[in-house]
């Protein structure tokens, strides 16, 4: 299986530089929308006692809301597994 949303560069720097704020920040959590026309994509980071966890929820118009999960490994995204309701 894939994932349903595809992640780009700068989105994903975006998020590594983020979990590392929050490590500094001491933060457990980190959440962000990306806001479009067609769909809504909501970004959520979550500090667990094995490490971060990224999920991503896509909402797009007339369709189900898709799921994504992903670890983070040594400063990459892991795609763990997807789901759709």
């Amino acid at each position: 299986m894939k994932a349903y949303y595809a992640i780009d560069e700068i989105t994903t720097r975006r998020i590594l530089e983020l979990i590392q704020k929050c490590d500094s920040f001491c933060l457990d959590n980190v959440k962000f929308e990306y806001t479009g026309i067609s769909s809504d994509v909501i970004f959520s980071m979550d500090k667990t006692k094995s490490g971060w966890v990224l999920v991503v929820v896509s909402m797009k118009v007339n369709t189900a809301r898709e799921l994504d999960e992903y670890k983070i490994v040594e400063g990459k995204l892991v795609y763990q597994y997807s789901e759709r309701n």
